[in-house]
């Protein structure tokens, strides 16, 4: 095994000028790569505690992702992350627990479009709200790490025991994220397991706030029509697990494609426009 080298020097460094514990996982490339460590393209969730999720994408050890949750209040709200992961050897372990890490940040951003509204560009970013590492022992399991402490994750079988094996229907759309090119900013993700989709939009409240709104739909002659819901009540960033209830019905996200990468959407006050895959 060769020299290990630094992911991210600033991250390396335990970022001491902010105010997570100085609690860094290793960041450190390994002498190989296992394609079995690397954690599978979907949704993730916390199998111990319902009402938070990542949506989760990486290709050519590039990732991006994005994490719904909840704010001190109790009102969802969203973070997303992307950058480079890397594969390592725990100290003393043999190569057969090769695992994959990520080391970033969660980034905030605030003043983007609304949901179902007219466009508006985001008026700013925080890059660094916390700390973040998505640390996988497999495909399918793994952990989450951030100022909260460490919580175990699973990928998110949605559809039923065995349907992540089973794979999307053959005529199903890709999983991953997906955009309106001429309005970034705001994004949902799909997976498709079976002919079932799983959906979380990203998007932001009338005053700015960043929302997300999720909800499950079939996949039926090129059609996705998926009920949205607001949640409130969970875990916000550092604190506890807290109960999930549904605050009130969004109404109904469809989109019609026309190939596995690109199709129309509508949202239900009647915006429309084209959605594609996310190329990152």
């Amino acid at each position: 095994m060769g020299a290990r080298e630094p992911l991210h020097e600033s991250i390396d460094a335990c970022a001491p000028d902010r105010p997570w514990p100085r609690q860094c996982p290793p960041t450190t490339k390994a002498g190989g790569w296992n394609p079995l460590a690397s954690p599978q393209n979907g949704w993730w969730w916390n199998p111990n505690e319902s009402g938070m999720g990542i949506g989760w994408e990486m290709h050519d050890m590039r990732f991006f992702c994005a994490v719904f949750m909840y704010d001190r209040s109790g009102q969802p709200i969203w973070y997303s992350s992307g950058g480079e992961a890397s594969a390592w050897l725990p100290d003393g372990q043999r190569m057969d627990v090769l695992r994959t890490a990520t080391a970033s940040y969660l980034s905030e951003s605030e003043g983007g479009t609304p949901f179902d509204g007219a466009f508006r560009p985001v008026a700013r970013t925080n890059d660094q709200v916390s700390y973040f590492n998505l640390e996988a022992d497999s495909g399918t399991q793994g952990s989450l790490r951030w100022i909260a402490p460490e919580q175990p994750l699973a990928r998110f079988e949605f559809a039923g025991p065995g349907t992540i094996a089973q794979g999307p229907a053959a005529d199903a759309p890709e999983s991953g994220w997906w955009w309106d090119a001429q309005q970034p900013g705001w994004g949902c993700f799909i997976e498709f397991q079976g002919a079932l989709a799983y959906m979380a939009i990203f998007t932001y409240a009338p005053n700015g706030r960043p929302e997300w709104y999720s909800g499950t739909g079939r996949i039926e002659a090129g059609r996705l029509a998926i009920p949205l819901g607001r949640y409130v009540g969970g875990r916000s960033l550092n604190g506890p697990g807290r109960a999930v209830t549904l605050d009130r019905a969004m109404g109904t996200f469809s989109m019609q494609f026309s190939n596995r990468r690109e199709g129309t959407y509508r949202f239900p006050g009647g915006a429309t426009g084209r959605l594609v895959r996310f190329a990152f």
